[in-house]
C-alpha cells in the first residue's frame, strides 16, 4: 500500500491531535497521521534545529519531570515505542516551567511530544 505525500505550505497548520509519530530523515521531517504520510520541507527542519532547547529532568525517571521552555507549551503527549499516543497531565509552575505527571505511563521508552504554538518538540524518556 502506497502512503500519500504532500508538502505543507509555511502558512499551513497542522493540527497536533492528528499526528501519529514524527520522524526525521537527513534534513527533512514526516509527520505520520491517520490520512497518510506527510513530508515537510527542509527549511521548517532547519528552523527547529535552531530554536530554543528544552530542558527537562529526572531523566530516567519514577515520577514526574520538569519540562522548562522559553515559551510557552501548548500540550504534551507521549508516544511509545509501538507508536501508541498516551496524552499526560501536567501543571504549569510558572511562565516557563511545566511538571509532567507520568504516572499513566508504564516502564519503558517514550517520545514526549512538546507542541507550542509554532513548533513541535520532541525529547526521549526512560520511564522506571
Amino acid at each position: 500500500m502506497r502512503t500519500s505525500s504532500k508538502i505543507i505550505d509555511a502558512g499551513e497548520e497542522l493540527n497536533p491531535n492528528l499526528i501519529n509519530k514524527i520522524l526525521a530523515v537527513g534534513n527533512t521531517l514526516f509527520v505520520a497521521t491517520s490520512s497518510g504520510l506527510i513530508r515537510i520541507g527542509e527549511d521548517i527542519v532547519a528552523s527547529v534545529e535552531k530554536s530554543e532547547p528544552v530542558t527537562f529532568g529526572p531523566n530516567p525517571t519514577q515520577g514526574d519531570i520538569k519540562i522548562t521552555h522559553a515559551k510557552e507549551i501548548s500540550e504534551f503527549y507521549a508516544i511509545d515505542t509501538y507508536g501508541k499516543k498516551v496524552f499526560l497531565n501536567y501543571q504549569k509552575n510558572s511562565d516557563n516551567d511545566y511538571i509532567l505527571n507520568t504516572s499513566k505511563l508504564s516502564n519503558g521508552l517514550y517520545s514526549v511530544v512538546i507542541v507550542l504554538d509554532d513548533e513541535i518538540k520532541q525529547i526521549r524518556i526512560i520511564k522506571e
